[in-house]
């Protein structure tokens, strides 16, 4: 029955006659050579009675799938509405998937236009129901394009059958996106696109008036500096240098707010900003596509216009938005409207926007293994199978010991057997150091989106690295279902870290709601990669110390510690901090 059902989309699809508003996307995405290739795949499906398409096999993914592109911005906005690293509260209804690394709250229906599987840590009860299909199956040139899975890491009980059913429980020890590798990838190349040699950035020379232009005639890479910004003081953004609406399918275009701090947050009013004399909003932009359908709740021939926030980290309030928000760092609030785009999010607010799904890209177009140019400054995500043979930067998967490498102890040749970190392929070498791990929570339960810096000095100005604390997934890991975040060599540029050395974890910043803590811990890392924690300038090193933000020491006994050899450390409320300083499972009494 599938099989006869694809078998008669297809035909559908090539004698279908499209209507005028569709021509010109058509013949920019050249769907009819993408039909010729799906009439291909057809008629196997037709002899084989296996229903196939381009891309992948429509049914539920399997529970231990993995996303299987690059995370890239181009990607992420092509796949998903919103892509946010920790939680997502949303109040009304999203047309396309999600990919929530926390908590997911929606209060209505989704996944009208979904052409990617949605992945969530954990479902908060709300969602009324998912409408896999009823968009793309409504235009015959899409047919095919959905995608009938919802993954989750966990769930609130409630759910009924019928609902609950629709939805598949993810079960891969890998999860199917690492939020940690994500968001790394997508901060250094947010990061990157405002220096490229391309990049424009506004001067008084682009004032009309108390009109700032931003024309893109003279860039494709705009750079709008929060300091000129703040000179110019214009009363409205006025985007020239583009012909038509049409053409913001074409190439990708940025718009890029730079020099923010921690002082600053970030308004974005779409109703101050002009195009063709018009406010830049709804029906006066993204709806106007031709290849906008379904009363321009969606559209999948490309709309690549990005308004990128790299270095916010605060709050960026956004109202009638048109184009993809690109806020790695911050805590993004829709304020009214609905927005055309998606969304890139440490944390996403969107109490009352309806979410129309206007992909960066075709979801079936082209993709590449390697979606980085090598000689772009946007680094790669994707790891080189091939070494670089002038890459300084050691593999910590590799087992060789260079011996000029002063971190190596000559005199120490002795392996402790019980001592996993020995090397089991040669237990003459010892590995690479082991992650360095720390856990946040507070007392009301686990804290993702707590962001942690890696130093180098005990005062914490030499910065290493930098991670956010996510639910751990793998049920193999001692940490386990809570809030981690992990420094690992290599990975999430944390360069190779070294043996025999001592690192300083001090939290950089705290998820709404919380206060980041000033306490600081110690991870001594030993001469065979082992790692012990202390607090920063305490004798103790006990088991399991508990201490308050001011510093005093608490009775361990009165809140026993049962797992891990890692640091548990804050998640800080309003009221202060709980530190919980573990140093290995066999030395913790229960």
């Amino acid at each position: 029955m599938e099989s006869n059902k694809f078998c008669a989309n297809v035909l559908v699809k090539i004698t279908t006659e499209r209507t005028k508003a569709m021509n010109k996307a058509i013949s920019k995405k050249n769907l009819a050579l993408k039909a010729l290739g799906i009439t291909t795949a057809a008629l196997v499906a037709c002899f084989s009675a296996i229903s196939i398409s381009k891309n992948k096999v429509h049914a539920v993914g399997a529970p231990d799938a993995v996303y299987q592109w690059d995370y890239t911005i181009e990607n992420v906005l092509t796949d998903y509405q919103m892509f946010v690293q920790t939680n997502a509260n949303v109040g009304n209804h999203v047309v396309g998937g999600v990919a929530v690394g926390g908590t997911f709250t929606l209060q209505s229906s989704m996944a009208d236009g979904q052409t990617s599987p949605s992945y969530v840590g954990f479902l908060q009860t709300g969602l009324s129901n998912l409408n896999y299909g009823s968009y793309t199956n409504a235009e015959p040139a899409y047919a095919d394009y959905d995608d009938n899975t919802f993954y989750y890491e966990d769930i609130a009980p409630g759910y009924p059958e019928w609902l609950s059913g629709k939805m598949t429980h993810h079960t891969g020890t890998t999860p199917y996106i690492d939020f940690n590798a994500a968001f790394a990838a997508l901060k250094a190349e947010s990061a990157a696109i405002p220096l490229k040699s391309d990049a424009y950035t506004v001067s008084a020379a682009d004032m009309d008036g108390t009109v700032l232009k931003i024309d893109f005639s003279k860039s494709d890479n705009i750079v709008i500096p929060h300091n000129v910004l703040i000179a110019l003081s214009p009363a409205q953004l006025e985007i020239v240098g583009v012909d038509d609406i049409n053409d913001f399918d074409d190439v990708p275009r940025y718009i890029s707010f730079t020099g923010y701090n921690d002082d600053y947050s970030g308004i974005l009013d779409f109703s101050n900003i002009t195009y063709k004399g018009q406010p830049f909003t709804n029906n006066n932009a993204f709806k106007g596509l031709d290849g906008a359908y379904h009363s321009g709740e969606i559209c999948f021939t490309g709309m690549k216009l990005v308004w990128n926030y790299p270095d916010l980290t605060t709050t960026l309030t956004a109202i009638n938005v048109s184009g993809h928000l690109v806020a790695p760092q911050a805590d993004v609030t829709i304020a009214g409207g609905n927005f055309e785009g998606g969304v890139v999010a440490k944390i996403l607010t969107n109490p009352t926007a309806e979410a129309h799904y206007y992909s960066f890209d075709d979801p079936q177009g082209p993709r590449t293994a390697n979606a980085s140019d090598p000689d772009d400054s946007v680094p790669d995500s994707t790891p080189d199978s091939t070494a670089d043979p002038d890459d300084s930067t050691a593999d910590p998967d590799d087992s060789t010991i260079d011996p000029d490498d002063s971190t190596a102890d000559p005199d120490d040749s002795t392996i402790d057997p019980d001592d996993s970190t020995a090397d089991p392929a040669d237990p003459s070498k010892p590995a690479a150091v082991s992650p360095i791990k720390i856990v946040s929570q507070d007392p009301n339960g686990q804290v993702e989106g707590a962001e942690f810096g890696l130093y180098s000095d005990p005062d914490c100005k030499k910065l290493v690295g930098t991670a956010t604390s996510v639910i751990d997934k793998d049920p193999s890991s001692p940490s386990f279902k809570k809030a981690v975040a992990v420094f690992e060599s290599g990975k999430n540029g944390v360069p190779t870290l070294s043996r025999s050395t001592t690192y300083y974890i001090k939290q950089i910043s705290a998820p709404k709601g919380h206060t980041p803590s000033t306490l600081i811990v110690d991870a001594i890392v030993d001469s065979q990669g082992g790692i012990k924690y202390k607090l920063h300038g305490s004798s103790k090193s006990a088991a399991a110390t508990l201490i308050s933000s001011d510093g005093t020491y608490l009775d361990s006994s009165a809140n026993p510690v049962t797992s891990s050899g890692f640091p548990y450390i804050i998640g800080l409320t309003a009221l202060g901090a709980l530190f919980i300083v573990v140093r290995k499972p066999r030395l913790i009494k229960k």
